[in-house]
């Protein structure tokens, strides 16, 4: 999802401290050593400024410093399968995996901390800043069953990047054929919430929002839209892919946890203890991959 409100932070703060004349002092009798302590001062304050502007995720200075890909996300792009203008544009956005504490700072805030309990309402993702300045920040989960997450993740935020990069009119016509693939997606389909949660009730935000999820999760986008999407993917039906396998992922740990109930209702008194402790490992597991699956 994007980000363009993100609140600015104030770096530091004019104390009004001053050096004083000594007593005695003439109007031009301010001593050597103030003078020196006074640049020293000045520096170390630039000094300061420029650390923090040039290090924090969200910093609007960032561009200052050198970015490398990690080699985690170079497989990650690999696994995406970018073009040469897609991987060009997913390195311009300087994509980062972040843990828990650096990730909320770059994408969530207090008003959207909430989750409704498996998961999916949970920020895992994020495009910030304004233009071909946005960069691009994905949440590290810590079981490895979730790299199908990080990869739809990626390719989600990057369609922000690309969809910012084009022209007004190519956006204009983009949204027209985006609102008519989108009015064929059933009323009750999960992505249409996801839509919604994700655009916040901003109305500039639901065209970039129906690119991203459509080119990331739908398989059938039609012609015109395909054209608008393959300057970026060598085959975005790979990605649909990912997010299918994603799904499936979370559909096995489910069906594994009811089966186990199911088991445990019907086992005899002699079986119900062995029945009880597999559906307890299964609770656990499950509820620890919702836990690994997003920020805290």
């Amino acid at each position: 999802m994007p980000r363009w409100d993100d609140p600015a932070v104030t770096l530091f703060e004019d104390d009004g401290s001053r050096i004083f004349r000594e007593p005695g002092a003439g109007q031009g009798g301010r001593k050597p050593r103030n003078r020196v302590a006074f640049w020293m001062s000045v520096l170390a304050v630039v000094a300061t400024g420029l650390f923090v502007l040039t290090t924090l995720p969200s910093s609007p200075l960032s561009w200052l410093t050198h970015y490398s890909m990690s080699a985690e996300l170079t497989r990650v792009a690999d696994r995406i399968g970018f073009t040469d203008e897609g991987l060009a544009i997913f390195e311009d956005t300087e994509p980062e995996l972040l843990s828990d504490a650096p990730f909320r700072e770059a994408c969530v805030d207090d008003s959207e901390a909430g989750d409704d309990g498996d998961g999916s309402g949970s920020t895992v993702g994020c495009y910030y800043g304004i233009g071909d300045t946005g960069r691009i920040a994905i949440f590290e989960p810590s079981d490895d069953r979730l790299a199908d997450q990080v990869a739809v993740t990626a390719a989600h935020e990057f369609l922000h990047a690309a969809y910012d990069r084009l022209t007004s009119g190519d956006r204009d016509r983009l949204d027209v054929l985006l609102a008519d693939r989108w009015a064929q997606v059933p009323a009750d389909d999960p992505l249409r919430d996801n839509l919604e949660m994700s655009a916040q009730g901003h109305a500039d935000a639901v065209g970039t929002e129906e690119f991203a999820y459509l080119g990331s999760e739908i398989a059938d986008a039609g012609p015109e839209l395909e054209a608008y999407y393959a300057p970026y993917f060598r085959d975005r039906q790979a990605v649909v892919a990912i997010d299918a396998a994603d799904e499936a992922m979370w559909a096995s740990v489910d069906a594994d946890y009811r089966a186990a109930v199911d088991a445990l209702a019907a086992a005899d008194e002699a079986d119900a203890a062995a029945r009880r402790a597999e559906v307890d490992r299964l609770d656990a597991d499950y509820e620890a991959l919702i836990a690994a699956s997003t920020p805290h």
